[in-house]
């Protein structure tokens, strides 16, 4: 795994130039809209990841994507399902895809210590390759549901 320094001046792990350009991406997306939450969000992953705290990392990952569907769907706090359905009402995201992000929403609801407290096993059943993962894909969304927000006239446009 190798290191880049990002524009906040953190140290952050990556697996790839593709990986870290989808984050550096992500972050830049971010710093041209009003949510500072997602950014966050997306900054504790990478460093809960570079740390060692992998489910922490996940669970950061997909609050980023909660956070800016609840938003784009103009409800702060409606949580990821709901927002992604009010998104695919309003023609910002398809069917198929808005599926795909609810089941892996599902997988970390669904992997104990990972969105939910443990209760008898010590750690959660996930690694730095589901981590990293996590953090490139909910990077790669975070853009993605952006960039389709500003289509729809969600978002203003960027100059």
């Amino acid at each position: 795994m190798g290191y880049r320094v990002a524009a906040d001046k953190q140290l952050y792990p990556i697996f790839s130039e593709a990986e870290a350009a989808t984050v550096t991406q992500a972050l830049d997306d971010l710093a041209s809209t009003p949510y500072a939450g997602a950014n966050t969000h997306l900054v504790s992953s990478a460093q809960n990841l570079f740390a060692g705290d992998y489910a922490g990392s996940i669970r950061e990952s997909i609050h980023a994507i909660e956070s800016v569907a609840s938003i784009l769907a103009g409800k702060s706090k409606s949580g990821l399902g709901a927002a992604l359905n009010i998104l695919e009402a309003k023609g910002v995201i398809h069917g198929a895809l808005k599926e795909g992000f609810r089941a892996l929403y599902w997988w970390t609801s669904d992997e104990k210590g990972v969105r939910h407290s443990l209760l008898e096993d010590g750690d959660a059943n996930v690694d730095v390759t589901d981590a990293a993962f996590m953090l490139g894909a909910s990077a790669a969304f975070v853009s993605y549901l952006i960039n389709k927000g500003r289509n729809a006239g969600l978002l203003p446009a960027t100059s």
